[in-house]
């Protein structure tokens, strides 16, 4: 044990020695430097590894280069990096490597191994940390995503990125956040082959020329958002694929088809019409408005409810007037959505009120008068009871709308 601690500190000589020589540090604070990590050397040495030490030793290198940064600063002197904190950071490197094989378990040690990394601009070891922690974590999807994430937008290699997919569907493959994040991988890909087409007139050798007016126009984001609708047949999911596309000023097709899909095979569903409404109120998709964005919210809901697929309007008027009322609440109070469902104005708010004072009340008294708010028979008595709740905040959200609608009218 003392042999093996005694070579560590002998091979730190170096670093010391310049450390001393330009003056970051005393000879007392060297002397001191010295004493500590000899202690946190015979730590590591014993026969019981404890994570702790580990650590605790990491810690405590990365604590000098802090202090390092700060005398540097103070002394103006930024010569001999390689030899003083490159050497330290390649022992942080090496103690992150051994507490990851001895305590791979812990999350945290790889995402701190990984955050020191790209503070030290190593990016490559970025990559063969991830794919590592990975092997151990195969079930973790927030990691892949993460992953591949990285690759995409800190590094720009989007084949790395779609590895890292295609890997994590193979053991994830119905995993909605997976294709969720693959789908907005491929707009950013394409958002990146733009702009770069836009800079070199054309020039991108790396997409077949024959191909390239279906890339540059999401085709390939469309293929993703196919193989996800095939797999996880969900009109939620799917419908959230939309706010997703609506960031990118390309993708105006690619949410067209998404709809189209939605309503050729989920048209009976109320909760397909409710996500397809509401999905267009996550934010306004570049070149719209909020409001243009509502009114769309509005006619889907509107068509739906005209669909002779329908197969509940009753439920359907629920989320309508539910959203309604959200979004009344909201504009009346003066606050704004925030990212989950978009950006409120004042100019919002008097339209909001005109839709309602104009058409919407309309739609909810003809509804009400056709017998959608009535219940049916032969349910059992715990759906009787939430049907007869659900009546109930109709009735009390369309009298809400309806006083409204007469203040004003006055």
């Amino acid at each position: 044990m003392a042999e093996i601690v005694q070579q560590n500190l002998e091979s730190m000589i170096p670093e010391l020695e310049q450390i001393q020589r330009v003056e970051l540090l005393s000879e007392v604070e060297v002397k001191q430097l010295i004493k500590n990590r000899k202690k946190l050397e015979y730590r590591l040495q014993k026969r019981e590894k404890r994570k702790e030490d580990f650590l605790e030793y990491i810690q405590y290198e990365l604590a000098l280069l802090a202090l390092l940064e700060m005398r540097r600063e103070k002394t103006g002197y930024f010569h001999k990096k390689d030899e003083i904190e490159f050497a330290i950071a390649k022992r942080i490197n090496r103690m992150f490597r051994i507490t990851e094989h001895r305590f791979g378990h812990e999350i945290k040690i790889w995402l701190s191994h990984i955050d020191f990394l790209k503070k030290m601009k190593w990016d490559a070891a970025v990559g063969r940390i991830y794919r590592r922690m990975l092997k151990v974590h195969v079930h973790e999807i927030g990691l892949w995503v993460a992953a591949a994430k990285y690759e995409m937008e800190e590094c720009g290699r989007s084949e790395n990125a779609r590895q890292v997919m295609f890997e994590a569907l193979r053991f994830h493959p119905k995993s909605q956040t997976l294709y969720r994040e693959y789908f907005r991988l491929e707009l950013i890909y394409v958002e990146q082959l733009r702009k770069r087409a836009s800079v070199l007139g054309g020039d991108l050798q790396e997409v077949v020329e024959d191909h390239r007016d279906q890339v540059l126009n999401g085709e390939v984001a469309k293929i993703v958002f196919s193989t996800a609708a095939e797999v996880i047949p969900d009109s939620a999911f799917l419908a959230s694929l939309i706010p997703i596309a609506a960031k990118f000023d390309f993708a105006a097709q690619l949410i067209e088809d998404i709809e189209s899909h939605l309503k050729a095979n989920y048209a009976d569903s109320p909760s397909m019409w409710n996500a397809l409404g509401r999905s267009f109120l996550v934010q306004p998709a570049k070149g719209s408005s909020t409001l243009s964005q509502f009114q769309k919210c509005m006619e889907l809901y509107e068509e739906g409810l005209a669909s002779d697929r329908l197969q509940n309007k009753l439920k359907l008027v629920h989320y309508f007037v539910e959203t309604l009322g959200e979004l009344w609440n909201l504009s009346c109070s003066g606050q704004k959505i925030q990212a989950s469902k978009g950006d409120l104005s004042e100019q919002f708010m008097t339209t909001l009120s005109e839709y309602l004072a104009d058409k919407q009340l309309k739609t909810l008294e003809e509804a009400r008068d056709q017998g959608w708010f009535s219940l049916e028979e032969g349910h059992d008595q715990q759906k009787q009871h939430q049907d007869e709740h659900w009546v109930d905040s109709l009735r009390d959200l369309l009298d809400v709308l309806a006083n409204e609608r007469t203040s004003l009218a006055q």
